[in-house]
C-alpha cells in the first residue's frame, strides 16, 4: 500500500533560509562557513527574490529540495495547512494554538481529531496527540539547563495506528505507542513476505 508523501516544511525560522552547519550555526556568521557559505547564500538570494517579486507562496525548503532532485509528487503543507492522513491531522507544526493562543501538546486533545505535531522537540503521547521529537543535535546553542528534548520520529501505519520512535545517541531505536496488531494484520504482512 502506497501512501501519499507530504512535507510540513515550517518550524522556528519559518520559511527562512537555515543557517548553514557546524560551529557557525551557533553564531549565526554564515559568510565565515566556507564549506556551506556559497550554498546559503544561493538559498538567500532565492528568498529575497521571492520577497522582491510579492511570492507570499515561496517556500525556501521545498526550493532547496526540489533543486536536490525531490519528486515532485511530495506535496510541501503551508504553515497551518490542514494534512489529514486516515484519521490523523498530520498538517500541524505544534507552534500555532487554538484560537490564537500559544500551542501545547495537551491544548491539540480539544481539537476534536488525534494529532501529529514536533514544535516542542519532546516526544510525548497525550490522549491521542503525538508529539515527535528534534531530528539535529539536542544542543542548539540557545537551550540551556535541563531539557526533555529527545531524537524520536512518529511513524503512522496504514491502520491509523501510530507509535514514537525513540532513537538513541548511538542511534538504536525503540517504537513506543498504541500499536495494536490484529490477526489480519499480521496475515497481510506474511502475504506480503512472500510476494
Amino acid at each position: 500500500m502506497s501512501l501519499p508523501a507530504a512535507l510540513l516544511a515550517v518550524g522556528h525560522g519559518r520559511e527562512q533560509p537555515p543557517r548553514c552547519s557546524g560551529e557557525v550555526a551557533q553564531n549565526g556568521d554564515a559568510a565565515a562557513d566556507g564549506e556551506n557559505a556559497y550554498y546559503w547564500h544561493g538559498l538567500n538570494a532565492a528568498w529575497h527574490t521571492a520577497i522582491r517579486a510579492a511570492n507570499d507562496n515561496f517556500n525556501v525548503v521545498e526550493h532547496a529540495m526540489r533543486k536536490a532532485g525531490l519528486n515532485t509528487a511530495v506535496q510541501f503543507l503551508a504553515s497551518g495547512q490542514s494534512y489529514i492522513l486516515g484519521e490523523v491531522e498530520c498538517g500541524l507544526h505544534g507552534d500555532l494554538g487554538i484560537n490564537g493562543a500559544r500551542a501545547a501538546p495537551a491544548q491539540y486533545s480539544r481539537f476534536g481529531r488525534k494529532t501529529s505535531s514536533g514544535h516542542t522537540h519532546s516526544p510525548e503521547i497525550i490522549d491521542g496527540q503525538y508529539v515527535a521529537g528534534v531530528t539535529a543535535r539536542l544542543d542548539q546553542g540557545y537551550n540551556k539547563g535541563p531539557t526533555s528534548w529527545g531524537h524520536a520520529h512518529i511513524v503512522q501505519y496504514h491502520n491509523d495506528k501510530r507509535c514514537l520512535l525513540l532513537i538513541a545517541e548511538d542511534g538504536r531505536f525503540m517504537a513506543t505507542g498504541d500499536i495494536v496488531f490484529e490477526e489480519s494484520d499480521i496475515v497481510e504482512e506474511r502475504q506480503l513476505e512472500a510476494a
